[in-house]
């Protein structure tokens, strides 16, 4: 009887391993490695990198199923601009270039093939299983007239699926859209990197073709595009981006087919995709039109060069995303330890950006911190849909940040003039007065000389004077005229500057400041440190923050043993980081009411001796909803006067606590991980045994000790902001 069942399935492995119960498993991969035609039970999920997953925890990026619609929206919007209804007159045309009825692999009637058996019985989404299931059943058909049997492909059958390829099984990237999984994936050989080489998202009831149910279903199919097949096609290589990249919705009564293109000329659209979508329910047409994409997906699985592959450090997003323009032109490309960037950072120059703002599109939202860009290293953040969903919401309190100190650095600027004007009033007020005092001076003693020439006439006495005094007399009326003449200099520029200051304080905005006497705010006006100089805004849908270079990432840092040496010898460096980043933070709650909320090292840069906290994209006004209960916020009680501004400053320097423990003791990774979500996430876990970090918080004093060693016996009755500095202080060693 084993040996029977074995048989059974063997068979039903060879045309889809999504049909094996769960128990029979580990039999079905035995009997799939013997047999020779199929590679599918090779293909089983892969779970993340565990850096990635810690990133998504910590930084609460959105769950898997939370708003995946909306983020399908905005990656289509921000790719391809705004999709309204899709209506027939939209339509480049139906699928019928190159239709040839002669040239189809088999001439199996394509809707009987697909079509659901017993359709009064089955709720709808049994149906669009037997719908995937079936022309899963007819790709394999497809392949084997091709003798393509090797291309891996593997279907999700909701709970019936047994393999299964989702979107980060490709791509390294925290969204919404990460975990989704993908309905019919042809997929490459499995390597270093896993391709995509076609992609097929079936539903079994076509809606209307102006319904938002069918503009939702397009939008899908393009999101799931756009990120994992555009980055295996014309990202990491399998083709060029010139050619378009396709994907097929199929309907039981229907199939749309949709391209997308690269532009081919980025100096008139420097960001943004182009598309077009065709359509057939002619079942003739339907079963050519999936011919021709397996077809399709087979040549682009052979064109797979697995050694290229192999050798891969990094992907540059101009090749497959929506960005187009040429942000680096020469420079070395810019490479994150963050496996979340997904290389949407780039260095760039002032000619660079120069280039770039004389570019159509350019939008009118855009500012900088001055009248020019400064010509300095500079680092440019693209904020694309694909890693954060909703674009406007990671770049608002940044845009905000630098607003507010660039209206602080203009009121700096106009009060600078007016101090300005006054001392120059007040100098010309005295040189007014010292020549006054001059000119009375010379009047006194001319008329002294003229009584003395007057009296030694009267008296008969010869004419010789003094001949200083007579020198003195002889030149007063060049004197006088000199004095008087730059003493209606004086009064005139007086004048002059009381009118300017006149003009500047009744003025508003910039009245009184020139725009080349704007210069680059100290990114401190506030107390808080960091990187940002400007923001840019392409064609309403394209948003680029710029950025110093404020140096490497401590992520890179702390795998350096000397680093971390001079770090625990330093005080001086250590107090550099507490000024940086520790005071840094708790201003930017404290001042602007914000929480960084993302304090991890990637996030950290160090140059020279000098720390930068980065990436303010998840700053907010509240905590993460993933961290709104977890341990160290509940300790602050909520009876406290300033409750949320504690909250937000104990979960604050409870992650700065835990880049310093990684910096001083450099656990694994894993070990990290667990404490970091036991501690600050909302996760309801047990006590990670951690002998290091025990020791390492007691030999930080009572303050840290008692936040993190056993049950708190935290003081909160006398708690203010004084104590979060000494608790910074204390975790720093200062």
């Amino acid at each position: 009887r084993r040996t029977f069942l074995l048989v059974l399935i063997a068979a039903a492995s060879a045309w889809q391993p999504a049909l094996i119960p769960q128990r029979f498993r580990p039999w079905s991969k035995s009997v799939c490695k013997l047999h020779s035609g199929r590679t599918w039970c090779g293909y089983a999920l892969w779970a993340k990198a565990e850096s990635n997953t810690n990133d998504k925890v910590i930084s609460s990026m959105p769950t898997t199923t939370k708003n995946t619609k909306r983020v399908h929206e905005q990656i289509w919007k921000q790719s391809l601009g705004e999709l309204n209804q899709v209506k027939p007159g939209k339509m480049v045309g139906t699928i019928e270039e190159g239709f040839d009825p002669s040239n189809r692999l088999f001439g199996a009637d394509f809707l009987s093939a697909i079509s659901s058996k017993g359709v009064d019985s089955k709720s709808k989404k049994s149906l669009e299983v037997d719908l995937k299931r079936n022309l899963m059943i007819y790709i394999q058909s497809c392949l084997s007239r091709l003798k393509m049997d090797e291309l891996p492909v593997i279907c999700n059958l909701g709970a019936k699926t047994t393999t299964e390829i989702k979107i980060f099984d490709v791509m390294n990237f925290a969204s919404a859209m990460a975990s989704s999984n993908l309905d019919i994936a042809f997929l490459s050989p499995k390597r270093k990197f896993q391709l995509v080489c076609g992609i097929i998202e079936a539903k079994n009831l076509e809606p209307e073709i102006e319904s938002p149910e069918n503009k939702q279903n397009i939008q899908q199919l393009g999101a799931y595009m756009m990120t994992c097949l555009a980055y295996s096609h014309w990202g990491v290589g399998s083709k060029p981006g010139t050619e378009p990249i396709i994907g097929l919705l199929v309907y039981a009564t229907a199939v749309y087919r949709l391209s997308i293109m690269k532009p081919t000329d980025s100096q008139t659209k420097p960001f943004g995709l182009t598309f077009r979508i065709e359509y057939t329910n002619e079942p003739e047409k339907m079963a050519w039109a999936v011919e021709t994409y397996v077809r399709d997906c087979a040549s682009n699985y052979l064109r797979v060069d697995l050694n290229k592959l192999d050798g891969i450090q990094c992907v540059d997003p101009t090749l497959w995303t929506s960005i187009n323009f040429d942000l680096e032109n020469g420079l070395s490309r810019y490479v994150s330890s963050s496996p979340t960037n997904m290389g949407f950072l780039f260095r760039s120059s002032a000619a660079n950006l120069h280039r770039l703002m004389g570019t159509p599109g350019f939008g009118m939202e855009s500012f900088f911190i001055g009248k020019t860009i400064p010509e300095e290293d500079l680092i440019v953040k693209y904020i694309s849909a694909i890693l954060t969903g909703t674009p406007d919401g990671y770049y608002s309190t940044v845009k905000d940040i630098i607003l507010r100190e660039a209206d602080e650095e203009k009121r700096r600027l106009l009060q600078e003039k007016e101090e300005e004007n006054k001392r120059q009033l007040q100098e010309k007020d005295e040189e007014n007065k010292r020549l006054r005092r001059l000119l009375e001076e010379i009047e006194d003693r001319s008329a002294k000389g003229l009584r003395i020439k007057k009296d030694a006439l009267l008296s008969g006495q010869s004419k010789q004077v003094d001949p200083v005094l007579e020198s003195k007399i002889d030149t007063f009326p060049e004197d006088e005229t000199a004095i008087r003449e730059s003493n209606l200099d004086v009064k005139s520029s007086v004048q002059g500057a009381s009118a300017s200051t006149a003009d500047t304080s009744t003025s508003p905005g910039n009245a009184g400041v020139t725009p080349t006497e704007m210069r680059m705010f100290p990114t401190n006006l506030f107390g808080v440190k960091h990187p940002y100089i400007g923001f840019l805004m392409i064609a309403s849908f394209h948003p680029l923050l710029i950025m110093r270079d404020v140096g490497t990432s401590l992520a890179v840092h702390v795998r350096d043993g000397e680093f971390r040496a001079k770090w625990k010898l330093s005080p001086g460096l250590r107090r550099n980081f507490a000024f940086d980043v520790g005071h840094s933070a708790l201003n930017l709650i404290n001042n602007l009411q914000r929480c960084h909320n993302d304090i991890r090292l990637p996030n950290i840069a160090l140059k020279g001796d000098s720390f930068c906290l980065v990436d303010f994209d998840l700053c907010s006004e509240k905590i993460p909803e993933a961290s709104t209960t977890c341990r160290v916020v509940t300790l602050i009680p909520d009876t406290l006067k300033d409750v949320d501004k504690f909250k937000k400053m104990m979960f604050t320097v409870s992650q700065i606590a835990f880049v310093v423990f990684i910096i001083e003791y450099f656990p694994a990774p894993g070990d990290s991980a667990k404490l970091t979500r036991y501690w600050l996430t909302n996760e309801n876990l047990e006590k990670p045994y951690s002998e290091g970090f025990e020791s390492w918080a007691k030999s930080k004093g009572q303050l840290v000790a008692d936040l993190f060693c056993g049950p708190s016996t935290l003081d909160t009755t006398r708690m203010d902001q004084d104590y979060f500095i000494r608790l910074l202080h204390a975790i720093l060693n200062l």
